[in-house]
């Protein structure tokens, strides 16, 4: 990728939001930041995406994050795939042809930021059906307060505060199961003796969170979801473990991926402190997660189909 595709620009396009326009926008929309091969993987066809990604460049209405000139410089020799973001005028497109969904945003600095973001496409293009944190909020079983907190994936009020960094739920022959993703990239303290983020920390909450049931009262979930720590070097996680035996449940899981793609599988086998797991065998098990007699259908958002999907022992069907 050529340094110049870096430089801010002036738009020098206006377009009219066709489809494929909208299509693109709404997929940048869903997520913090993409780099382009995330992009051709969602949309299947390379050549007519490349084109339209330069149009919407061009017209301001994507772009390369705004960082500082240094932290550029470190990020562009090492990545041959562009990262784009949504920008206001591309959030004022969908705005107007009333496509746009507010979501919840991480607040994380970019090298996390973009990690998390291609975890969260990864979960979201698995073949499963997904449920995101918006069908969760949206249900009648989800407590009143937890839906009109403007914080409600805060898990805990007290500091250090925990929210995690992805909530998904999924959907397979009539079970569910739900997750907590924790993204590492090994720059959080594993202890403090103070009241900033450690991963002792988390896991302490973590394990109060799960062993108290808490996921129940905040959110209306019956079936405890598993909290999986994801980094990217094994002996950070082979440390997170070792720190997870002094604050131990049953639902961590743990698991490393040093070179991410667009290719990448994240529901494979995760290691637990006493083994290992995959999603498969959880949606699976009788372990607490609700049956339901509904038929299969293609992922919908809350925001799209409304409050219309049903709740069983407090988890959505």
């Amino acid at each position: 990728m050529r340094h110049s595709a870096y430089k801010i620009a002036e738009p020098i396009l206006t377009l009219n939001g066709s489809p494929r326009e909208l299509e693109l926008l709404d997929l940048l929309r869903r997520y913090d930041l993409l780099p382009s091969d995330f992009i051709f993987k969602a949309t299947g066809n390379y050549h007519a995406t490349r084109t339209l990604l330069t149009r919407l460049t061009k017209g301001g209405y994507i772009g390369f994050p705004n960082l500082p000139h240094q932290e550029k410089l470190a990020y562009i020799p090492r990545n041959a795939n562009y990262v784009y973001e949504l920008k206001p005028k591309g959030a004022a497109m969908l705005a107007l042809k009333d496509r746009w969904r507010t979501r919840t945003r991480g607040n994380d600095h970019f090298k996390h930021k973009l990690l998390r973001s291609k975890v969260e496409f990864s979960l979201d293009h698995a073949g499963l059906r997904a449920l995101f944190p918006e069908d969760i909020l949206a249900h009648p079983n989800c407590p009143r307060e937890t839906r009109e907190d403007p914080f409600p994936w805060r898990i805990t009020g007290s500091r250090p505060l925990l929210a995690p960094d992805i909530t998904r739920g999924f959907a397979h022959n009539g079970s569910f199961a739900f997750l907590h993703v924790e993204v590492d990239r090994g720059t959080e303290p594993e202890e403090t003796q103070n009241e900033r983020q450690s991963i002792c920390a988390k896991l302490s909450r973590y394990q109060t969170y799960l062993s108290e049931k808490v996921y129940f009262r905040r959110y209306g979930l019956t079936g405890a979801p598993t909290v999986l720590f994801f980094t990217i070097n094994n002996n950070r996680k082979e440390r997170i473990k070792k720190h997870a035996r002094k604050y131990p449940h049953a639902r961590f899981a743990f698991t490393c991926v040093p070179n991410f793609d667009a290719d990448t599988q994240v529901l494979t086998t995760w290691e637990t402190l006493e083994g290992s797991v995959n999603l498969m065998e959880i949606l699976g098990a009788n372990n607490g997660h609700a049956t339901s007699t509904r038929p299969s259908c293609a992922p919908r958002r809350a925001d799209e189909r409304g409050v219309e999907s049903r709740f069983r022992n407090g988890v959505a069907v």
